[in-house]
């Protein structure tokens, strides 16, 4: 036991915690015949980032941040936190997944129901009545 400034430390070299001082941590450090105290740390901070911010959800390996895909089930990494986030709040989905809903959704004759589809949301949302059924376009056009 080596005591240093009123303090008791362990060894040289050897950190020790310090809850009484402004810093969490101090160390007697011995190199040669230099003796040096060094204190570091922040109070109340621990060490590793492995805590909850979800139900569920944590810093997994590699320090990427995962959950589960709401369609399938399978894990979704994101390497920043406010990613991580947003997909919890905005119910983001992996690749697979959202591929599949959006994909194309067949034809009605030789036109596409995605086309009718943007054609459809473009004149509702200029406030067109639209009263106009995809066989009827079709018609339209044999």
């Amino acid at each position: 036991m080596i005591e240093y400034r009123g303090e008791k430390f362990a060894g040289y070299n050897k950190p020790k915690k310090t809850p009484g001082a402004s810093k969490s941590h101090a160390v007697l450090a011995k190199e040669g015949n230099k003796v040096k105290l060094i204190r570091f740390g922040q109070q109340g901070v621990s060490g590793k980032c492995l805590r909850l911010i979800g139900p569920g959800i944590r810093n997994g390996k590699m320090n990427k941040f995962h959950k589960n895909c709401s369609g399938c089930g399978s894990d979704q990494y994101y390497s920043r936190q406010d990613h991580l986030r947003s997909a919890i709040n905005g119910d983001w989905r992996c690749r697979s997944c959202s591929n599949h809903s959006n994909n194309f959704k067949g034809r009605v004759g030789q036109m596409p129901i995605t086309w009718f589809e943007v054609k459809r949301r473009s004149g509702l949302s200029r406030g067109y009545d639209w009263d106009l059924t995809t066989d009827f376009i079709v018609s339209l056009y044999e």
